[in-house]
């Protein structure tokens, strides 16, 4: 074989292999976890993005170990990701007491694999912890500070059962330096999690330093609950001399025996067809669609038609699908009919019903279709004179929960006869939309065969109006020429959509902000509007560096639901650091919107800690003092000189006055 070949081979077998290479990432769910020296069972979430369009098996992870860390270890994580799916990992790690405070990595290997299987290492991702100083452990530390600990313990190790009620034990330990006083302890569930016969509140009372204690409650899961982790939000309160303490801890417990997932709602009912008109008595048939507009399958689909009483379905008023994949849409065909004899000539509406899940947890979406129908005055005689709704416009595609619209209105005479006193009357189910400025009702007074009218009549949607195609009633009565006296209904369609709005929470500063030092932001968000969010995504932006990307894709976010963002960065200098979060999404609309969470905080320099020891700066040693003994010793010497010279002199000059006055003498 000549090298070449060779060559040429090699290089196929080598791009046959990184084509087969599945494409995934690993990522934290939060950059940065908070924790104290000396915490354990500190725990965090990976995610592992499988962008492949396989599906990947015989997953495992391994925490890798690192400084200050005594254990660490994979509680809880999924075997198996779909293509395009993502798994979720739950790992908790203990810190050493002596664990230095600041940013510590830790990395997370993944593999598949193994067994009889050689395992093969898919990727590598890393969470950043930062640990701060206990002011309990230290030994500086002169004042009492209240700490108080927990662990859980589920009846079945680290998991509860769906359909069961479960035994779940909380241990408070008093881990300050200081007694508590009045310890209770206190359970937020998720929605798919209950107590069964029990208060949410347990009494624990008087707690010594040091001190545990335990508490149970009865937790009921639903059947209807997925196998997946949740989130249990367990609350300490207690009094330390007298002022309030609160202590909370979010622990993550998985849910087996239950649902294999949760159930798509993304479901649309369209491509709706049958005539505008039929004879009493005669058949017609109507054509529609459903399709799964979702990213998961939709599974117990079930369609129902509900047509007004008078019309009869001559196929199938249930149709059932067990599963729709996404993207797949399914069509269907009904043939309907009525009583000739008793069917009134007027419009009938058809309900279509397109139902995902069951229980509590099904979602439900419909549609209406409307008819007329024409029926004969007698055997042979000229047909009744009638009136339908020929076109109505909204002035725009869909309506506003809470915001007034106008709607206009073509009435057209299909009759060969006048028809006069016409009175038309809308109206909606629940209220979902009232008339402004007037009544729900408008007069005409005369329309000739053949012609038509437009009324145009200002009307509100319900700010509770739910998100839907919601049927609005026209209701028509008017008279021939004898005066014989006609009722019609037709029912057209308003597509309402609810308000969005995004909630961001304050952004909370790091304790403290080095330059060159990464450190980290954590914000929660919420969808406080009655709609879902979709294509939400989050990015951070800043006078800063980052060592890996700061967006975040949280697809779509319904009603009521939160999530949170964090991100790992690192200031560049010391001085002012200002920066935004920026959050993008889609509203019902289609419309793009876009909510900023603006932030700034001082970087200070470079922590001592960080920067090493400082040396130590030589005290000035003392000057000797002996110069000034001998300069006072000087100045004593000559204060004596002077006063034996002051004295002499004075005994001198009196000598010399006493001679003199001897002389006279």
């Amino acid at each position: 074989m000549s090298a070449a070949l060779a060559a040429a081979l090699w290089l196929v077998c080598a791009a046959s292999a990184f084509a087969a290479a599945p494409s995934v990432t690993a990522r934290p769910e939060s950059s940065v976890v908070n924790a104290v020296q000396g915490d354990s069972g500190v725990d965090f979430f990976m995610i592992l993005v499988n962008e492949g369009k396989d599906k990947l098996s015989g997953i495992t992870a391994e925490l890798e170990k690192a400084s200050g860390f005594s254990r660490g270890n994979l509680l809880l994580g999924d075997e198996e990701v779909a293509a395009n799916g993502q798994g979720r990992y739950l790992f908790s790690v203990d810190i050493d007491d002596s664990a230095n405070y600041g940013s510590h990595t830790l990395w997370v290997t993944f593999y598949r694999g193994g067994g009889d299987a050689p395992r093969e290492e898919l990727t590598r991702g890393s969470v950043v912890i930062n640990v701060s100083r206990n002011v309990v452990l230290s030994s500086s530390t002169q004042f009492d500070v209240p700490v108080l600990d927990m662990a859980y313990k589920a009846e079945g190790g680290d998991s509860l059962k769906a359909g069961e009620t479960n035994s779940f034990s909380v241990t408070v330990t008093n881990r300050g330096n200081i007694m508590l006083q009045d310890v209770q302890v206190t359970l937020a569930l998720p929605d798919i999690m209950s107590l069964e016969n029990s208060v949410a509140v347990q009494y624990v009372g008087y707690m010594g330093v040091g001190e545990s204690k335990t508490v149970r409650f009865p937790v009921y899961v639903d059947e209807r609950a997925a196998n997946k982790i949740y989130a249990v939000n367990v609350q300490m309160r207690g009094l330390s001399r007298g002022a309030p303490a609160s202590f909370d801890r979010a622990v993550y417990v998985q849910v087996t025996g239950g649902a294999e997932q949760t159930k798509s709602r993304d479901i649309e009912i369209g491509g709706i067809s049958l005539p505008s008109e039929a004879e009493a008595g005669a058949e017609f048939v109507m054509r529609f669609s459903v399709e799964n507009k979702g990213e998961r399958d939709a599974e117990d689909v079930k369609i129902e038609l509900a047509p007004e009483e008078g019309v009869i379905n001559k196929t199938k008023n249930v149709f059932i699908e067990p599963v729709l994949k996404p993207g797949a849409s399914k069509s269907y065909e009904v043939t309907f009919f009525s009583d000739k004899e008793k069917a009134a000539r007027k419009s009938y509406s058809i309900r279509i019903a397109a139902t995902v899940g069951t229980g509590e947890s099904a979602v439900t979406v419909s549609q209406y279709a409307g008819i007329f129908l024409n029926k004969d005055r007698a055997a042979g005689a000229v047909k009744n004179p009638q009136i339908i709704v020929e076109n109505y416009s909204l002035g725009r595609e869909f309506v506003k929960a809470g915001e007034s619209f106008g709607l206009s209105i073509d009435l057209y005479n299909t009759s060969p006869e006048d028809i006069l006193n016409i009175k038309v009357s809308l109206s909606a189910e629940s209220g979902a939309f009232v008339p402004v400025g007037s009544s729900n009702s408008f007069f005409i007074e005369r329309l000739n065969a053949r012609e038509r009218v437009s009324k145009h009549i200002t009307m509100a949607a319900s700010p509770n109006a739910e998100q839907m195609t919601t049927a609005l009633n026209v209701s028509m009565t008017y008279e021939d020429l004898e005066g014989a006296v006609f009722q019609a209904t037709d029912t057209i369609s308003v597509p309402v959509v609810q308000h969005t709005s995004l909630t961001v929470d304050d952004i909370i500063a790091p304790p403290d902000l080095y330059a060159g030092m990464q450190t980290g932001l954590d914000v929660r968000f919420y969808n406080t509007g009655k709609t879902q969010l979709r294509n939400l995504r989050v990015v951070a932006e800043g006078n800063f560096d980052v060592t890996e990307s700061t967006s975040y894709y949280a697809g779509n976010m319904a009603s009521g639901a939160n999530d949170r963002y964090s991100f790992g960065f690192v200031p560049r200098e010391a001085g002012p650091l200002s920066g935004k979060i920026v959050f993008t999404y889609d509203d019902p609309s289609g419309e793009k919107r876009t909510v900023e969470k603006e932030f700034s905080y001082t970087v200070m320099e470079q922590s001592p800690e960080d920067a090493g020891v400082f040396e130590e700066t030589p005290a000035e040693a003392p000057k000797s003092r002996t110069p000034l003994y001998i300069g006072a010793a000087a100045a004593l010497v000559l204060i004596v000189a002077l006063s034996a010279l002051r004295r002499f002199l004075k005994r001198r000059k009196l000598r010399l006055e006493t001679e003199i006055d001897d002389e006279q003498l």
